[in-house]
């Protein structure tokens, strides 16, 4: 770049030379002795410092010198004494550059344009060094100056449209390209570089209208399939398909150059002879042992390893191109480092060709087609898209070749991603299309648009595609038996190919029966049961999915490709369960494997296990840093897990920067929603259904988010019987409507019946009494901080009657930490007695739910309660549990806990009818199992046993509780809900206190 810019502005500029040039000096030049030649100009310049003939002269021998300091300082010196002389700052801005101080060579012209603003080679010159120095804005200047004078200057347009593009004013960088084009129409690079852009700011029919304007140079106008008429239909034609050459195999995309070297020998003594794609649809006749030999991509090795041995062995290739990834020089020359080093978790560096050498290659036989402009999957685009990728990757092989291409690669492999791909292919100019589908075909079975290959994979360590394709090593120990067989398949094979062409043709139920019928053959072919595999999860076939990976799995247990699918087959099963145990298989054998880590984790994250998938995703950040992966990944964990405030810290930047990111926006939705802000989730909800309004995700999303906001009525029955033969039996009624989905009306009404048969009822008081209440409340959320609820209405007691009212705040600071804290006046319903009696209770309680970390937490409750008899009740609830188990189907948290109450007098207690003991405490273990029927049913079982004891008790007795619940519509329109349990604990008045319950209840959403 240096030298460039040093040879335009000394080619656009000769400088004044004065008289008088000193002859020992002129004399010492010619002779290249710039040592003694420089002493005689220093000289005569500290003689006559106003020589600035002589301080130019000096200026260029420390220049050959390579001494650019001292030429600049040279300079300096001249600018003092000269300020006006603007060859001085256009030899300085030459001297700077090559010295590689593009800054200083900026200053520099920028003063010689201040001093001749209208001179056409010093504002080129500047806007040149102020693109080098990253100042494309300054650079556009200039060169609007220029154009102001000239607007036919092409050179100055073109810089000028690339300055703004640099510059990101791509607006008019479309504008300027578009006023070039319209004075150079034939210039096809530029065409090229307008469409880019176009496309960028998303005018991808003006782009595809650019590259049609230019496309006749390339578009064959008869562009028809000839049938093969002089050939035997039945001839079969091997199409390989290669990737990269290297003295060593980087990945199985690599085939080691002596390998190849031996391939193409074996061909070449067996008879065959390379033709191209084009010689099976033009007509002629073709040799007896054909064979077409093609690469993907276009790799650099390419040129520098296969190209010597095909010439070797006279054959020609045929390499499909990815027209993004070709640069102009080698210096430009790029690179991709997406393959993976197997075991190391290093990554291979795969170069690419550039265009002298696509150009020398095809001057010498070799043929030149389209893998797309940027290797996109094909299913995954609009038409108008698909024709972008096929009319710029033309152009650009035509633009910097000659070559008018009419061979087109599938990226991806994939011939049949979408049915108007064909008819573009057409449309556009090309005559055939390779897919990567497996197989050797006849000619008469042969699709010129879906031609079968077969794919070529190497023999690195890391090649996780052995058993689909073929790796060889052609020496004694392993003969050509391998290569062999894929040029002449057995029965199996046969069909193993045919299977795969019915795969690409989208024939999958055929394709599936195609490859049973090989593996009946063959049944411990692991290549056969992984195409299975495959072709069973394309045709949504589960049971075959996870047949052929477990097959494959008895056969090679160590196959590393064979675990993740089996893994992943298990996913598409939705046997999360199975396919956690298969990642942490392959994620204990292969630690280097970074994208495993991901899928890893989300299925911990399916499975609930929120811990587990955490701590997956920090060892990948030790492992690979931070990256969007992790992030995002994380946040949905930390979401899901009861941590929106973490979630929403990950999510912030990523929204910041793509505010429509469907998956980032899905999870702040289910953040949202945790952090208890139930109308901004709405709001949330909402965008991501109209950023992706077909999504799978969005059906589920909606119910989790909104089902607790619907309007809804319940109605259910209890009963509970006991020991001392009191038995309480209830009906409820109530509904829940939502004004928004933080704001609520509520109503309930609930009648107890109560009966006695023991002995704790002495007269005059009856053995059964009813209780009603009937209540109407409001609940606001005020924040993600404050909830609050309050309710009123009328309660009675047989003959008496009562208000009825309460309150209740909840308040959570933290996610981790939340409070509440509730105040009820009631009537003490305990047994037929304290209703007759009328005896009323205020109850006051608090309680504290703690989260230590995701799998521990804790749970505080005080009480205390007045009654109207002038007893009074107080209690303390502990507990600490911790997490056990969290699957997709099972729930399991285990701890301990511990109660103690006790009633201010305990004869008032027995006169009254209810059993007050001054004290009573309580220690036992607890489990709670959750089991999952499905995503809208559940059954939990909660089991608590240990020690309990009252003040008249001498000693601790064993009790404990059992209860099972069933919750069946969790997120239907109708919901059931059913639970039963049993009580058993010691008591001072009776060896023991038994009790039983049963509770239903049915709701109803609107």
């Amino acid at each position: 770049m240096r030298l460039l810019i040093l040879l335009l502005v000394s080619a656009a500029f000769s400088f004044a030379v004065e008289t008088s040039v000193p002859y020992a000096g002129l004399k010492a030049e010619m002779e290249k002795r710039w040592v003694d030649a420089a002493n005689v100009y220093e000289d005569a310049v500290w003689n006559d410092p106003y020589r600035v003939d002589l301080y130019l002269r000096l200026a260029d021998i420390y220049a050959v010198e390579k001494q650019y300091e001292k030429a600049a300082d040279t300079l300096r010196r001249a600018i003092e004494v000269a300020p006006d002389r603007t060859e001085l700052y256009v030899k300085l801005s030459s001297v700077y550059a090559v010295d590689n101080k593009p800054e200083k060579a900026l200053a520099a012209i920028t003063s010689a344009v201040q001093l001749e603003p209208d001179n056409r080679a010093y504002l080129m010159a500047h806007a040149k060094i102020a693109n080098w120095t990253k100042k494309p804005k300054i650079a556009a200047v200039s060169l609007e100056r220029i154009l102001q004078k000239d607007p036919d200057d092409k050179e100055a347009r073109l810089l000028l449209a690339k300055s703004q593009e640099w510059a990101k004013e791509l607006d008019d960088a479309i504008a300027e390209y578009k006023q070039y084009l319209v004075k150079n129409p034939n210039d096809l690079n530029v065409r090229l570089a307008l469409a880019q852009l176009q496309y960028i700011v998303d005018d991808i029919k003006g782009a595809n209208e650019t590259l049609t304007t230019g496309f006749k140079a390339v578009f064959k106008e008869e562009n028809v399939i000839k049938l093969q008429q002089n050939n035997d239909i039945n001839q079969e034609v091997p199409i390989l398909l290669y990737h990269c050459i290297g003295e060593t195999a980087q990945n199985s995309y690599w085939i080691e150059k002596d390998e190849f070297s031996a391939q193409m020998q074996f061909l070449r003594q067996n008879g065959y002879e390379s033709i191209s794609t084009a010689d099976l649809t033009n007509g002629i006749l073709l040799p007896r042992k054909p064979v077409v030999i093609t690469f993907d991509d276009g790799c650099q090795n390419l040129y520098t390893e296969a190209y010597p041995i095909l010439q070797e062995n006279g054959f020609i290739a045929e390499i499909y191109l990815i027209s993004d990834a070709i640069a102009e020089t080698d210096t430009e020359r790029k690179e991709s480092s997406s393959a993976k080093l197997g075991e190391t978790g290093q990554y291979s560096v795969t170069k690419y060709l550039i265009w002298p050498e696509v150009k020398e290659m095809a001057e010498n036989g070799m043929i030149f087609g389209s893998h797309s402009k940027s290797h996109r999957m094909m299913s995954e685009l609009s038409n108008e898209d698909i024709a972008y990728e096929l009319m710029f990757s033309k152009l650009s092989i035509y633009a910097n070749t000659g070559v008018k291409t009419d061979a087109f690669s599938y990226p991806f492999g994939s011939g049949n991603s979408k049915r108007s791909l064909h008819q573009l292919l057409t449309k556009y100019g090309f005559d055939n299309a390779v897919a990567a589908e497996g197989g050797l075909d006849r000619l008469t079975d042969m699709d010129m648009l879906n031609i079968p290959r077969i794919e070529i994979y190497g023999a690195h360590p890391s090649n996780d595609r052995q058993s689909q394709g073929v790796s060889v090593t052609l020496d004694a120990t392993r003969p050509a038996d391998q290569f062999s067989a894929k040029l002449n398949p057995s029965a199996a094979e046969r069909l193993f190919q045919k299977s795969n062409r019915l795969t690409a043709a989208g024939a999958l139920n055929k394709a599936l029966a195609t490859i049973d019928e090989a593996v009946l053959l063959e049944p411990n072919n692991i290549r056969y049961l992984n195409t299975r595999l495959h072709a069973a999860g394309a045709a949504k076939n589960v049971n075959k999915t996870v047949d052929s990976a477990e097959r494959i799995y008895v056969l090679d247990p160590d196959n590393a490709t064979n675990i993740l699918e089996l893994a992943r087959s298990m996913v598409w099963e939705n046997d999360l369960d199975g396919a956690a145990r298969y990642y942490a298989y392959y994620y204990e054998k292969h630690p280097a494997d970074q994208e495993i880590y991901i899928e890893y984790a989300q299925v911990e994250m399916w499975r609930g296990d929120y811990a587990s998938s955490l701590e997956i995703l920090e060892q990948y950040k030790t492992e690979f840093g931070s990256d969007d992966q992790y992030t995002i990944t994380k946040a949905d964990a930390l979401a899901w897990g009861n941590r929106p405030s973490q979630s929403f810290e990950l999510l912030a930047p990523i929204l910041q920067k793509e505010p429509q990111d469907y998956k980032a926006n899905n999870i702040n939705t289910v953040a949202l929603y945790k952090h208890r802000e139930p109308i901004a989730a709405v709001a949330s909800l909402e965008k991501v259904e109209k950023i992706a309004p077909d999504s799978n995700e969005n059906s589920f999303l909606r119910k989790f988010v909104t089902t607790e906001s619907r309007t809804s009525v319940t109605g259910g029955l209890e009963y509970r019987y006991d020991s001392d033969k009191v038995s309480i039996a209830s009906a409820v009624l109530g509904g829940k409507y939502y004004l928004t989905p933080a704001t609520n009306l509520y109503a309930d009404w609930r009648t107890d019946h109560l009966r006695v048969s023991g002995e704790y009822n002495p007269e005059p008081f009856g053995t059964e009494a009813t209780h009603n209440t009937l209540h109407a409340g409001v609940a606001h959320r005020f924040s993600s901080l404050l909830m609050a609820s309050a309710y009123v209405g009328a309660s009675s007691a047989e003959e008496h009657t009562d208000a009825a009212l309460g309150v209740t705040l909840s308040l959570v600071p933290l996610d981790e930490l939340a409070f509440f804290l509730s105040y009820d006046h009631r009537y003490f319903v305990v047994t037929p007695k304290t209703v007759d009696l009328g005896l009323k209770d205020d109850a006051l309680r608090a309680g504290m739910h703690w989260e230590q970390s995701l799998l521990w937490y804790a749970d505080v409750g005080i009480g205390y309660d007045a009654i109207s008899d002038d007893n009074s009740r107080w209690n303390v609830d502990l507990s600490e549990k911790r997490v056990m188990l969290r699957s997709q189907y099972w729930g399991i948290d285990a701890g301990v806990s511990a109660f103690l109450y006790g009633y201010a007098d305990q004869s008032l207690g027995e006169d009254d009818g209810y059993y007050a003991p001054e004290s009573y405490q309580g220690y036992y273990l607890t489990g709670s199992f959750n089991r999952a029927l499905s995503g809208n049913d559940s059954l939990n079982l909660l089991v608590n046993g240990g020690f309990f004891k009252d003040n008249n008790m001498d000693n601790f007795e064993l009790g404990g509780s059992l209860y099972l619940e069933g919750v069946f519509g969790i997120y239907r329109d109708w919901m059931f809900r059913a639970s039963a349990g049993v009580d058993y604990s010691g008591r001072y008045y009776d060896t023991s206190y038994r009790g039983a319950s049963v509770q239903m209840y049915v709701t109803k959403r609107f």
